[in-house]
């Protein structure tokens, strides 16, 4: 049986499309070359009624509650993506409190010192993504 790694996705514009884009079209890929499928369970957002969205998904997944979300244990991978420094910097901070969580950030914005541990990662996207995503996963599975 494959494993699945939940994904938390902390902001849905561009980048949060982007990277739900990059999950669905990549899925099989990913599922044959790690071993392992993620499946986002939470988005974060600040308007989950807005109906402009960059790209289609499943409503249900859509919150506000972001220290909720953080501290889910069905959650494994934070992937932080708000636009903004405050805010962002609270999710990441909360996210690397949550023992357990693997934490992506698209730019460290006022976060400090990048972290990497064995079982908690906290980086950059100024990396490739894919790459950010892969390292996180092999943790999870390690």
């Amino acid at each position: 049986m494959t494993r699945t790694i939940g994904v938390a996705l902390l902001g849905l514009g561009n980048v949060g499309g982007g990277v739900v884009k990059l999950l669905e079209d990549n899925s099989a890929a990913i599922q044959a070359r790690l071993g392992a499928a993620f499946e986002i369970r939470a988005i974060v957002v600040r308007d989950p009624a807005k109906q402009d969205r960059v790209i289609e998904i499943d409503r249900t997944r859509l919150t506000t509650d972001l220290e909720g979300v953080v501290k889910r244990a069905d959650i494994d991978v934070v992937c932080e993506l708000i636009g903004g420094t405050t805010l962002a910097k609270r999710a990441v901070l909360d996210a690397i409190a949550a023992d357990t969580k693997n934490v992506l950030v698209d730019r460290p914005k006022g976060c400090g010192t990048v972290i990497r541990g064995d079982q908690r990662t906290c980086c950059s996207a100024s990396s490739p993504l894919k790459m950010e995503l892969e390292h996180a996963l092999r943790a999870l599975l390690a």
